[in-house]
């Protein structure tokens, strides 16, 4: 199996989805949006507001925080 050269792989939009209820959620997804939009291997990525919503079903717990990143990346799957 022959590997594929970074520099032949065409950039392609990537979405990743963030969210929590644990701790500070908003601190923690905040963070993690700041980190994401940093990386080397993103380039003109935007990030979404933060969003609050509700758990469904299960045991009772605290509401999630959710965001999404967006933005093109040259980087391999894993």
């Amino acid at each position: 199996m022959s590997q594929v050269s970074a520099k032949n792989i065409k950039p392609r939009e990537v979405v990743v989805g963030l969210g929590g209820n644990l701790g500070d959620p908003i601190t923690t997804v905040t963070r993690a949006m700041e980190n994401i939009l940093a990386a080397p291997w993103l380039s003109g990525g935007s990030g979404s507001s933060l969003y609050r919503t509700s758990p469904v079903g299960g045991v009772e717990q605290a509401d999630f925080i959710n965001a999404v990143v967006m933005g093109l990346s040259d980087a391999p799957a894993i």
